[in-house]
């Protein structure tokens, strides 16, 4: 009986214990507290920092994809404001300023901290050409913008023989048609084609090198037609007409 009542007063905590263990309780409540207002601290730092600091001011404009126009001529368009907070940059209004230049197909701006804008684009490529007058010849890309103008013929593009007023209006779907039959060319006719004929949407006419034509028609099913054309060609004749592809014909 004494051996038990000697346990039980042992495991009764004494004043002095009791104390001891709330002061550290109550240290390791302010510590928990320190930590916490410290991490606030140090997050809102980093916010004013970023935000508000010169630590991360707009310093470099980094051009990349450049070819036909140079990095200060992208730096120029595209106004980047040198001396303010990087994430105040609007990356957007950036990106539409440079591709109002006429040989930017597409702008991609971007933030590289800690004082970076980087504006990566990617030019306008010729697909085509058109007569522009008085012996000049406008450059077209894939979508039928008119990008630069040009004193001699480029070399390896066809010719779209066809009057345009700046690629608008009703004039712009003749020009995207001779476009599309472009692109659909076999890569061995396509090195051979001297013009490309569209007197509307509906009438493209391709005129080889050799003075061979191919009637193409409208627009439509042009990599049927170039398939078509592709066997057709086997025979040799003057004018090749895949106009309705189920019923090519040959004559010449």
């Amino acid at each position: 009986m004494s051996r038990v009542l000697t346990r039980n007063a042992r495991a009764v905590p004494t004043p002095q214990r009791f104390a001891a263990r709330t002061r550290a309780r109550r240290w390791r409540t302010a510590g928990w507290l320190i930590a916490v207002v410290v991490l606030i601290g140090a997050i809102a730092g980093a916010a004013w920092a970023v935000v508000w600091s010169s630590l991360f001011d707009i310093r470099t404009v980094e051009v990349r994809g450049t070819s036909n126009l140079s990095a200060d001529e992208v730096r120029i368009a595209a106004q980047v404001p040198r001396g303010v907070p990087l994430i105040h940059a609007d990356t957007d209004e950036v990106a539409q300023r440079v591709e109002a230049l006429l040989l930017v197909a597409d702008a991609q701006v971007s933030r590289h901290w800690p004082n970076t804008v980087r504006i990566e684009i990617t030019e306008r490529t010729t697909a085509a050409v058109v007569a522009d007058g008085d012996g000049a010849y406008a450059l077209l890309d894939a979508t039928g913008v008119r990008f630069d103008t040009v004193a001699e013929r480029p070399e390896g593009f066809p010719l779209i023989d066809a009057e345009i007023e700046d690629g608008a209006g009703a004039d712009a779907a003749i020009v995207m048609a001779g476009l599309t039959v472009a692109r659909a060319l076999p890569p061995d006719l396509a090195v051979r084609t001297e013009e490309i004929r569209a007197r509307t949407p509906d009438s493209v006419t391709v005129v080889l090198d050799d003075g061979v034509v191919v009637e193409w028609g409208g627009a439509e099913e042009s990599a049927r037609k170039a398939a078509v054309l592709t066997v057709l060609m086997q025979q040799p004749a003057q004018i090749y007409d895949v106009s309705t592809p189920e019923m090519p014909t040959t004559s010449g």
